[in-house]
C-alpha cells in the first residue's frame, strides 16, 4: 500500500499497519509518490489531504486517480486536523475515496477497515460498492 503524509502524528497508524502485516510504501513528495506507482504494485492508497506545499494531497490524488493503471485502486483519504463537513464529503466523492477518515484517528479501526476493503476486493461474492 501507498501512504502518502507527512505528519508524525500518523506513526501509530503506520505501527498497527505494519503490526497487521501490511506492506508500506511511505512517500512524503508527489515525486516519491510517481516513483512508487510506477515501480511498485500497489493495492490501496492512503492519502493525508493537508500534505503542505503544492501540489496538494488533494491534487496528487486527482493525478492518481487520472492514471488507468492506479485509477481504480481503493483510496482512503484522512487527516489530522478538522475540516468542514462539506468540504471533506466532497474530496471524497470527486476523488472517488473508498473510505474518509477524520479525527480522532483510530489506528485499530483504520487497520480493520483497510483489511475488509481489500478482503472484499479479492473475494468475488462481495459485489462492488455503488458509486453514489
Amino acid at each position: 500500500m501507498l501512504f502518502f503524509e507527512s505528519s508524525p502524528n500518523l506513526l501509530p497508524i503506520k505501527g498497527e499497519l505494519r503490526k497487521s502485516g501490511f506492506l508500506i510504501f511511505e512517500c512524503r513528495t508527489p515525486a516519491e509518490v510517481r516513483f512508487a506507482v510506477a515501480w511498485f504494485p500497489i493495492n490501496l492508497i492512503l492519502i493525508d489531504l493537508l500534505i503542505p506545499g503544492e501540489p496538494s494531497g488533494y491534487e496528487v490524488c486527482r493525478q492518481l486517480r487520472e492514471e488507468r493503471r492506479i485509477g481504480s485502486v481503493p483510496v482512503f483519504l484522512f487527516c489530522d486536523h478538522p475540516l468542514p463537513v462539506q468540504v471533506t464529503r466532497s474530496y471524497c466523492h470527486e476523488l472517488k475515496a473508498e473510505r474518509l477518515i477524520l479525527p480522532p484517528l483510530d489506528p485499530v479501526y483504520i487497520a480493520r477497515q483497510i483489511d475488509l476493503t481489500l478482503q472484499r476486493r479479492d473475494d468475488p461474492s462481495h459485489p462492488p460498492r455503488s458509486s453514489r
